[in-house]
């Protein structure tokens, strides 16, 4: 099987890589138990510059656990306001 090139890779692929590991593992699944935050990184920590982008590991790094203490300790429907607003700004062009 031959591997993709990296700049065959898109760049929002690349970052969604990484947020699917976060997403995959830190919520409780009715399969199994959340992983804690430092379990969590080490995914992409140990990936880095071959299942994941270098620089956006350190970038993700970098914000993670400022991020993680913002997202726990704020209500549901305070993010979806945020993240509707995101989504129109980013991907509707300003259409709701």
């Amino acid at each position: 099987m031959k591997e993709l090139q990296e700049d065959t890779i898109p760049f929002n692929a690349k970052i969604f890589s990484i947020i699917e590991v976060f997403d995959a593992t830190t919520p409780r699944r009715p399969y199994k138990e959340p992983f804690d935050l430092n379990k969590t990184m080490k995914i992409p920590r140990q990936g880095s510059g071959r299942h994941f982008h270098p620089e956006l590991c350190r970038i993700f790094d970098e914000m993670d656990y400022s991020l993680n203490h913002q997202i726990a300790h704020t209500q549901d429907i305070v993010w979806e306001s945020v993240l509707s607003s995101l989504i129109a700004k980013h991907l509707l062009n300003g259409q709701s």
